[in-house]
């Protein structure tokens, strides 16, 4: 997500808690204010989340660098 952030859609999502917000939505994951991300976006940008790591560590992390 986050080479998307500096698109001024995506802008609100480097706020937590509005990232939090997260919904399912037409097969994709979609916020409050309608952004979304297509699902074959989600699958060629996916990464792999190790055994002990948490999705949302990963989204802290990712939000916070």
């Amino acid at each position: 997500m986050k080479p998307y952030l500096d698109y001024e859609v995506f802008k609100p999502l480097k706020d937590l808690n509005y990232f939090k917000r997260i919904k399912i939505a037409f097969g994709t994951v979609q916020w409050t204010d309608e952004q979304d991300v297509s699902p074959e976006t989600l699958y060629l940008e996916s990464k792999e989340i190790h055994k002990n790591e948490t999705v949302l560590n990963r989204l802290n992390a990712n939000l916070e660098a």
